[in-house]
């Protein structure tokens, strides 16, 4: 099964679970990652074709470019690359997660950390 993505500036696509069992994925290495995906879309990750893991999502750009692989990734993680051969397709049931930012309590903050967590926090007043 080959999806073609080339002209993706105005499709309607999503996959299923069912499509992620008949294609070659890259999958994040951290397994609470992998399960709690599993969970959300109810998958058995026996059945899953899992051609490699990683940590870095970057190291694997040439696979999805080259190959007949795909990344299973949150929304955001290449677009660094700026390829438009690379696009970012949603998950049925679509699923939304949080972020948490912690730092140790009483830390003397650098005035590049202050800089950056008062543009955290513009950005998520903005929000």
């Amino acid at each position: 099964m080959n999806y073609n993505f080339r002209n993706h500036e105005n499709y309607d696509f999503s996959f299923t679970k069912e499509d992620l069992y008949k294609i070659p994925l890259i999958l994040p290495h951290r397994s609470i990652v992998r399960d709690e995906v599993s969970d959300i879309l109810k998958l058995d990750q026996t059945r899953l074709n899992i051609r490699a893991t990683t940590n870095l999502p970057g190291n694997t750009v040439s696979l999805l470019r080259n190959s007949n692989y795909y990344g299973l990734t949150i929304k955001g993680v290449y677009n660094n690359f700026h390829d438009p051969n690379l696009v970012f397709v949603p998950l049925v049931p679509n699923k939304s997660t949080g972020d948490v930012l912690a730092w140790r309590k009483n830390t003397i903050l650098s005035p590049a950390i202050e800089k950056f967590l008062q543009f955290v926090n513009e950005q998520i007043q903005e929000s």
